[in-house]
């Protein structure tokens, strides 16, 4: 089944006060906190960057609610 929220190692576009930020999920809270002028950056970026750590892109915009955008987990 997949996962409704975001896992340890997925990243998040999140939108607050007018800015997009692209960040991985860690145990510590937010790591690779990055912000972009756009939603459209902020999404290229999370691909690139999950793409190779085989990890699951999400949209947030008040960090309760998560919309899945893509997976690039590796199936075994």
């Amino acid at each position: 089944m997949a996962a409704t929220r975001p896992q340890l190692g997925d990243l998040v576009i999140r939108y607050r006060h007018s800015v997009v930020t692209v960040f991985v999920v860690s145990i510590w809270g937010a790591s690779l906190r990055i912000s972009s002028a756009t939603y459209s950056e902020a999404l290229k970026l999370a691909r690139r960057t999950a793409e190779p750590m085989h990890a699951d892109v999400w949209y947030t915009d008040d960090g309760d609610t998560f919309n899945f955008v893509q997976s690039y987990r590796k199936v075994v």
